[in-house]
Parts: structure tokens; C-alpha cells; sequence
């Protein structure tokens, strides 16, 4: 058999004569692998490679060689491995999807289906044979499936199987029902070999064990099966959904001694449940419980989806028509009605027996503040913390007015980091501040005489001085201050008998407090351009200084008043005085809850076992399995099956007839000829 190689289009490039080749696919590795010599190195990563009329052939995806020998070697993936590279993620018209499978239509033809499937992956080189009109019946098959693995099984599942043939023209994907190879279809069994095994040993006692990491508490709960595997029962419903459901006994333990086999699952989930509500609950229990209950309706807003909503109370009102008992001691626990909504009553209900006083406050700076709460007495920290609780009394010629306390306004100063409109004005600085920035200037006058080497006295001024000093050094400098001209180092100015000339300045920065900050500086228009000084605006700060204490003095002469403290004393309204001169309706409010039905609510519940009992029986499941396999090896010069196939022969040791899919097929091709092998199961 000779090798054909392409490229990446499929376009064929030669014939490889020398090679060793080794194809799989089915059930896994779905790949090959060629060994040739590097003389032969024409093969190229991304073309494909077949061999003429076969379903041998793929992408070619790597190469490897070594400089310790002449071979070469190149892997990729047959044709069933390139379909299965595509997870079944497709939507399509002849399928339906629930979450986790894709189930078929009932009578789509089978080739509709692969056609539609192969379109959405890309893969154009693929061309799927029509000519095959068997139907497909309704099955289902996972969603997280290769491609592939998606196709055979929904074709197995319908006595169907697929196949590839390749050429120069391209490869073609065949559907056909399944052949069966047994003696009733003239399959000659003798030449294949059969190998079986049987056995006994799965696992009969499972032990799970559940962890709930919440609440510390460790559950163990025991399922046992029969002789042939079969479970036993482990609860005493048919669907159990919480905890109580199961039975916690070895009552239905069948092994034991030397053949009872254990196994355990350990765990840490939990599901949660809604168990139907059956049982007949009195009125008190109900009242009680209900919040633990659950009703099965339809979700807002959505017109086929339901969810499970937790049950609430509702406030009712039942009006009164004559005082309640209980009226004296909790009368402000019932309800007015105002324009259909009820609001509780309080004391601005209840004014007319409502007594208001005054106490007048003194201060003393000693009183700890953990007895001011009840005394009349309070010290200063008290008072610039809570002074807004506080009102002031004053008389107005004819009576006592009372006002709440008024605080003093507090003041910060914010930097201007832009020159305000105006700032050329007067108008404009009238409201600013400077910053705590002074210069100080040492001025050193020396005498003319001795070439204004001999040193006479010291001044020192700061640049708030704006004293006018008249130079006569030149008509340039008339009107100048000393410091602008004596900034010209290491020369000397007349100035009357004398010469000036600066020598050193000194800068001094002192932060100070806002109250000193504000009596250093000076309203007015600021003699200075903008930029050489920090330049602030006085703002009010939202939060106040406490007012100025006043002592007690009960003279109507004292406009100003002092601090009183306000109580109040509530008495019990009167029903018909609400009733009857305020023309109150007076309701009392209760919780109104669901009328209890059988049958109707359901209870929430939490099965820590459920997981568990699912991940046991997968395990036992695969268990099973294993008890009784059989292999096959097959003539190959004899027959050809198809992965899919149904081989049929004599179990050698229980000498029963047995049916079994090919599920892989294994091809080994050289310069001499082919070999192929089978795997059953």
C-alpha cells in the first residue's frame, strides 16, 4: 500500500513507498503515526497523508528526528480525531437541548443531521454521502462529547454506524446500518479468538460517610447490595429528600464475613430540598412554623417559570369601636388612619395631656460628665459637645419665650490658588488674608567717609514695612523703597550722609492657630502682586461654636436669657377624646398569615447524602462492567468490520452466545502489507 501526502488544501504532492504505519481510532486515540527515513522528509506539518480507498489518512500535526539516526517520525490526527477536536456546543435544527444532552427528533434522517454538524465546524473537506435514507428514533446523548463520539453514539443508539473513504477527490463520510457478524449471517466465528473472563469481586458494602462543616456534625449512612449487585433499599420512601428519609439500620445487609466487601465515600455536600407538606398541622403549630415554609408559584414577571417563595405575614387592621383593655398601658401601640394608611400613634396625638416644663441650667467645671444626663447641673466639656440639646429663655414683655440654642460661627481659612476677580481693585482684596510667611531684612549703614568701609549702625525691618526710603544714588531710584534698591548685593546707595547695603535676610515660619492667624492679618488692599504671598478667604465652617455661657437670671431685664433644659411628662390620652374630638378611627394592627392547606406548602429540607449515593453507584456501575469481558482478535484477510459492527460468538466459559460492537479498530501498514486488529466490548 502506498502513502499518499498533500498540503494543507488537500492538494496531493507524492506518494511516500517507504513507511511504517500505525492508524487508530474508535473509542480513543482516534491518531497515527508514520516512521519513514529523512531521505523521505517530504511530509508536511499542517497537509494530510491517506492511503487510496481506505479510512486510513489525517492532518499531520508534528515531526520529530534525531541526528543519532536516520529516522524520522510524524503523529496527527485521523479523521475521526479531527471531527472530535469540535465539542458538541452546536445548535441545530434537528436537535433539542436541555442543559447537559442533546436529544434527536424523531424521523430526521441520520445524514441531515451529520451534514447539518459538519457545516458548523468548518471542516469543508468533509463531504457526508446522502444516499443513505435510514431515519433516526428519539434518543439523547451528552453535551460535552467530541463530535465524533456525539455521532456514534446517536447512530448506535439507532443500529447505525459511520465510516470514512478517501481519495484524491476528497474524503467522504458514509452512513449504513450496522453489520452483524455471527453464524446466522454466515460468520464464520472459527476465525476469531475469543477471550473471556469472569469474576465475582465488586464492591457490596458502601460506607459514606458526610462531613457537614457548618454545624461540626459527622452522618454515616450504609447502602448494601445483593449477590448480583443489586442495591438494596436505603430509605423508607420511594424519593427521599432529607435526612430522615433513609434507613439508618443493617436491616437489608445481605453479605457479610469473608465476602462482604466495603467501600467508603466521604463527603461534604448537601442538597437542598422541597418536600410537599402532607401531614395535617393545628392552628397553633402553623403559627408558629409557617415561616419555615414554602409556596410553588409562578415568578414575577415570567410567564412559564416558577420558583419556590418563602411564606410572610401580612399587617392587618381591625377598627375599634370602644377602648380595648389594654388601652392604659399601651395605647401607642395602635393605629389612626390617615387617607388609607395607618400610622402609629405617639404623643403629637396625644397634646392635650402632654405637660411641658423648664429647668434653668448652672455650670460647674468639676461635675463628672457621667452625671449630667440626670442632673441640671453641667460642666464645661459637656457643654461644647451637647449645647444643641439645650434651649434659651427670653422675655418678650409679656411672656417666656423659648428657642433652641444658637451657636457662634466658626471660621477656616482656604488657600486661593488662582487670583480672584478684582484682585487689581481695592474692592477685590477687601476680604482676604495673608499667609504667616515673614522676611526679615538686616540693612548694615556705613559712613561715606573711608570708602564706606566704616560700619556705623544696623537696621532691621520686615517686608510688612512699606516705609517709602528716598535714594539719591540716581534719578532712577527716587520713590523706591530701601529694600528694592538695597536687593542689589555688593553695592552701596547714598541715602543722605550715609551708604546702605543689604547684607543678610532671615525667613520665619510659625504656624499658628486660626484665631491667631485671623488678628495677624489685616484687611485692606494688599501692596503686592499676586504670586509673592500665599493669599487665603475667611469661609464659615457648617458646624458651630458652642454660644456663650450665660448664668441663670430670672429678670425680665435680661433680654439676652439663659439655658433651660425641656421635659415633658405623658399622660394616657383619652379613647373618646381621640375618637370623638379628633374624629381618629383607631385600628389595632396583627400579622395576618397563609390559611394552612395539605398538600399546598412545601418545607425546605437538606439531604447531606444524596451526592454520595450517586457517586456510589457510578463506582458500582463501573464494577460491573468488569465482571464479564471479552475480547476478540480477527482474521483481517477474511472480514473488514466497521467500528460499530456487531460480532457475535460462544463465550468459552459460560458457553453462552454473546453480541459485541467493535469499538476500535487498530491498522498497522508497511511496504509488505497490513495488519488489523479489533477491540470489542
Amino acid at each position: 500500500m502506498e502513502l499518499t501526502y498533500t498540503d494543507s488544501d488537500l492538494v496531493d504532492i507524492g506518494i511516500l513507498k517507504e513507511a511504517n504505519s500505525d492508524f487508530a481510532f474508535g473509542s480513543d486515540e482516534n491518531n497515527f503515526e508514520i516512521l519513514t527515513t529523512k531521505r523521505n522528509a517530504n511530509l508536511i506539518v499542517g497537509g494530510y497523508c491517506y492511503y487510496e480507498n481506505t479510512e486510513y489518512g489525517g492532518r499531520i500535526d508534528s515531526v520529530k528526528a534525531s541526528n543519532n539516526n536516520e529516522d524520522i517520525k510524524y503523529n496527527g490526527r485521523t479523521w475521526h480525531g479531527i471531527l472530535n477536536s469540535f465539542i458538541m456546543t452546536y445548535d441545530s435544527e434537528y436537535l433539542s437541548y436541555n442543559g447537559d444532552q442533546y436529544t434527536t427528533i424523531d424521523g430526521t434522517l441520520a445524514t441531515d443531521l451529520i451534514t447539518d454538524l459538519i457545516s458548523k465546524t468548518g471542516l469543508s473537506f468533509i463531504e457526508v454521502d446522502t444516499s443513505f435514507d435510514g431515519t433516526l428514533e428519539i434518543v439523547s446523548a451528552d453535551a460535552r462529547m467530541g463530535m465524533y463520539d456525539f455521532i456514534c453514539s446517536i447512530l448506535k443508539q439507532n443500529n447505525m454506524k459511520m465510516y470514512f473513504r478517501c481519495n484524491k477527490d476528497g474524503v467522504v463520510l458514509y452512513v449504513s446500518g450496522v453489520a452483524h457478524f455471527d453464524e446466522e449471517f454466515g460468520f464464520d466465528n472459527k476465525q476469531m479468538s475469543l477471550t473471556a473472563s469472569k469474576s465475582r469481586k465488586f464492591t457490596n458494602h458502601f460506607v459514606l460517610h458526610n462531613y457537614d462543616e457548618e454545624n461540626n456534625i459527622h452522618r454515616k449512612l450504609d447502602l448494601y447490595t445483593d449477590e448480583s449487585g443489586n442495591i438494596q433499599p436505603y430509605a423508607s420512601v420511594d424519593n427521599p429528600l432529607r435526612d430522615s428519609d433513609y434507613i439508618y439500620t443493617d436491616e437489608n445487609k445481605v453479605i457479610s464475613g469473608p465476602d462482604e466487601i466495603v467501600s467508603l465515600i466521604d463527603g461534604t455536600s448537601k442538597v437542598e430540598n422541597y418536600r410537599l407538606e402532607d401531614a395535617n398541622i393545628s392552628k397553633l403549630d402553623w403559627r408558629r412554623q409557617y415561616p419555615n415554609y414554602y409556596e410553588y408559584v409562578l415568578k414575577e414577571n415570567s410567564e412559564d417559570e416558577y420558583e419556590y417563595k418563602q411564606l410572610k405575614a401580612t399587617d392587618e387592621y381591625v377598627r375599634l369601636t370602644s377602648e380595648p383593655a389594654s388601652w392604659n398601658y399601651e395605647w401607642n401601640r395602635f393605629y389612626k388612619k390617615v387617607n388609607d394608611s395607618y400610622t402609629q400613634l405617639s404623643e403629637e396625638d396625644n397634646t392635650a395631656n402632654t405637660r411641658i416644663s423648664w429647668v434653668a441650667l448652672t455650670q460647674n467645671a468639676y461635675l463628672p460628665p457621667v452625671l449630667q444626663e440626670d442632673v441640671n447641673i453641667i460642666d464645661a466639656r459637656h457643654w461644647q459637645t451637647y449645647w444643641e440639646n439645650y434651649f434659651t429663655r427670653t422675655w418678650d414683655g409679656n411672656q417666656w419665650i423659648y428657642s433652641q440654642a444658637e451657636g457662634r460661627p466658626d471660621y477656616e481659612f482656604k488657600k486661593l490658588s488662582s487670583a480672584p476677580t478684582g484682585w487689581s481693585t481695592s474692592d477685590g482684596r477687601s476680604d482676604l488674608y495673608v499667609d504667616d510667611t515673614l522676611t526679615t531684612y538686616t540693612v548694615k549703614i556705613y559712613q561715606p567717609w573711608k570708602g564706606g568701609k566704616k560700619y556705623k549702625q544696623t537696621i532691621t525691618f520686615t517686608n510688612f514695612n512699606y516705609k517709602k526710603y528716598k535714594a539719591h544714588k540716581s534719578a532712577g531710584d527716587k520713590g523706591k523703597t530701601l529694600l528694592s534698591i538695597c536687593k542689589k548685593m555688593n553695592k552701596f546707595y547714598a541715602y543722605g550722609s550715609s551708604y546702605y547695603k543689604m547684607t543678610n535676610k532671615v525667613v520665619n515660619n510659625s504656624k499658628v492657630t486660626i484665631e491667631t492667624y485671623e488678628k495677624r492679618r489685616g484687611k485692606g488692599v494688599m501692596s503686592f502682586k499676586w504670586g509673592d504671598r500665599k493669599v487665603y478667604r475667611r469661609v464659615e465652617k457648617e458646624k458651630k461654636l458652642p454660644p456663650i455661657w450665660v448664668e441663670p437670671n430670672d429678670s425680665h431685664s435680661n433680654p439676652k436669657g439663659f439655658f433651660m433644659k425641656k421635659t415633658s411628662t405623658v399622660g394616657v390620652p383619652s379613647f373618646n377624646y381621640l375618637t370623638t374630638t379628633l374624629g381618629y378611627q383607631i385600628y389595632a394592627q396583627y400579622d395576618a398569615i397563609p390559611t394552612y392547606e395539605r398538600n399546598k406548602f412545601y418545607l425546605k429540607v437538606v439531604d447531606h447524602f444524596a451526592t454520595q449515593i450517586e457517586k456510589a453507584k457510578e463506582e458500582l456501575a463501573k464494577e460491573l462492567d468488569k465482571l464479564d469481558e471479552a475480547s476478540a482478535e480477527l482474521n483481517i484477510e477474511t472480514y473488514d468490520f466497521d467500528v460499530g459492527d456487531l460480532l457475535g460468538g460462544l463465550n468459552p466459559l459460560t458457553k453462552e452466545k454473546f453480541s459485541s460492537s467493535v469499538t476500535k479498530k487498530i491498522a498497522k501498514i508497511n511496504s509488505f502489507g497490513s495488519s488489523v486488529s479489533y477491540e470489542i466490548g
